[in-house]
């Protein structure tokens, strides 16, 4: 049962645990992100170092075609150790051939005197994604492949439990963590979780790692809330894993998610620990870098002292931490729709149906007439749209707006629906080819009247199951599939990557 929760929790069945506790990801999903590095990666070296497909198959001793395939993220040479080895030598000789050492080592995020051909096969192959369109494409395909699936069902069995005011070392951590969390789940309340020590103590020991997502998850299931600071690397993988690990979590609602950046120069010398659960018990541990099984972990039941460090907390979120997600669950349903007929600025749209919102309204109470039964669901449905229709209406009258649909492939109108995910709605309405036509005439004839709004087509599909409203102070991200939610990311890092990216998708449209 607890394999199953961790496989579910965090998609650990393809993961691999190496002798030192380095989790080696081996499923499909990751190798093909890598293959999508390498690809981004390759074609800028190439482009700087004037190497077109045909003079490095001929270095390499490849087929021109094998070389595209690469560029493209198609295939990598991750499995080829030759071609791995001597892909980078190739393109260190050739910096070095034509002065631009330089220039590699800055693509390579080293110094120049630091660069060789290990440096830029690091780079090429195992580097975390340090460029925006990067960061922002793996993030949104974390979601578009994210499955919440059914929580597994389990009883939760009460784990061995060490009380003790003060614990040490990782195996100290763990037994503390483990009371605090089995605590929450069973109690209620909110937790408040920060840490900026290395994660080891969680993830080296596979039985112990399954046991914390258990009972992170019994505390989900409980309606525990959870406020967490993710302390991050700017230029790290870190931030893509803060989404990644904790997606099928952010689904229910409970999780309030901020991100602190650290620079990338500056060596953590000392760490800080502390996990709060409001009114109840605190964890905290405060120690120098490199204390090993001397660190020491209070544990704080003292409620005049859980009060103080409470607020100590809410001081550090305000003043250091941004708010990097906010999940709408269906529950949230009006909340959401509130707050995007309310948003306003320049925005793109990256679609994978037609827009609910330049339907025409007479069209929309036709088809759900025809289909809805329930007068009362009709009635509610149309106010929704209508809301969401006038605040798209009131923002294209002052800014530049894009819409971007994304068709591949021909589909059968007779297999078309409505796409009522942007008010969270389940809602199933099937287009004839008639009313099809109508949505899609309307839309190119508001683009037509409207000089601020675009409406393009793209025959490729990036993301099959969410789609995208990119705006530069937040990003919304929506599920088409059911559950439905919509993250908004607020995080200006992360909102300049994606908006920078569907701008370059944009621009690639004539």
């Amino acid at each position: 049962v607890v394999t199953s929760l961790t496989d579910w929790l965090y998609d650990t069945g393809d993961i691999a645990y190496h002798p030192s506790g380095k989790i080696i990801p081996k499923s499909k999903k990751i190798r093909r992100i890598k293959r999508q590095n390498f690809g981004e990666r390759l074609d800028r070296a190439m482009v700087l170092l004037d190497l077109s497909n045909s003079q490095l198959a001929l270095l390499l001793s490849v087929d021109p075609s094998l070389v595209s395939r690469y560029r493209s993220g198609i295939y990598s040479p991750h499995d080829n150790k030759q071609l791995y080895d001597k892909l980078s030598n190739i393109l260190y000789e050739r910096a070095e051939k034509n002065g631009n050492l330089s220039e590699l080592a800055g693509l390579c995020r080293v110094r120049t005197e630091d660069l060789d051909a290990d440096a830029v096969s690091y780079w090429l192959y195992e580097a975390s994604a340090e460029d925006s369109t990067t960061l922002a494409k793996v993030i949104l395909r974390s979601l578009d492949n994210l499955d919440p699936g059914n929580v597994p069902a389990f009883k939760l069995e009460a784990p061995s439990i060490t009380v003790s005011p003060y614990y040490c070392g990782t195996e100290g951590l763990r037994q503390a963590v483990v009371r605090f969390l089995y605590d929450a789940a069973n109690t209620g309340g909110e937790l408040m979780l920060y840490s900026d020590e290395p994660m080891e103590w969680m993830t080296s020991d596979r039985e112990f790692f399954a046991l914390w997502a258990t009972l992170m998850l019994e505390c989900v299931k409980n309606r525990v809330r959870i406020k967490i600071i993710h302390n991050v690397n700017r230029g790290s993988d870190e931030m893509i894993d803060a989404v990644k690990g904790w997606l099928p979590l952010y689904v229910s609602g409970m999780i309030e998610p901020y991100i602190l950046m650290r620079p990338v120069s500056s060596p953590a010398t000392l760490f800080h620990t502390m996990f709060l659960h409001t009114g109840n018990a605190c964890i905290r541990g405060f120690f120098p870098s490199g204390a090993g099984d001397e660190r020491r972990y209070e544990y704080i039941t003292d409620k005049g002292y859980l009060e103080s460090l409470e607020q100590e907390f809410g001081m550090f979120l305000s003043s250091s931490a941004s708010p990097f997600l906010k999940t709408y669950t269906a529950a949230m349903q009006d909340k959401y729709i509130s707050s995007r007929s309310h948003a306003k600025g320049e925005a793109i749209y990256l679609l994978t149906e037609l827009p609910l919102f330049t339907m025409p309204h007479d069209l929309l109470e036709e088809m759900l007439v025809r289909e809805i039964s329930d007068k009362k669901v009709i009635e509610k449905t149309l106010d929704r749209c209508r809301e969401i229709g006038n605040g798209f209406m009131r923002n294209i009258k002052t800014s530049n707006v894009s819409l971007i649909l994304c068709q591949g492939e021909e589909t059968d109108t007779a297999e078309r629906y409505v796409d009522f995910s942007p008010v969270l709605s389940d809602l199933s309405v099937r287009y004839t080819a008639t009313e099809y036509d109508a949505h899609l005439n309307a839309t190119i004839e508001l683009a037509k009247n409207i000089k601020n709004l675009t409406f393009k087509t793209l025959s490729t599909v990036p993301f099959s199951d969410i789609e995208i409203i990119a705006m530069k102070e937040a990003v919304s991200v929506i599920r088409t599939n059911r559950p439905h939610a919509a993250f908004v990311f607020g995080h200006p890092e992360l909102t300049n990557s994606v908006y920078d990216y569907l701008q370059i998708l944009s621009d690639s449209v004539s």
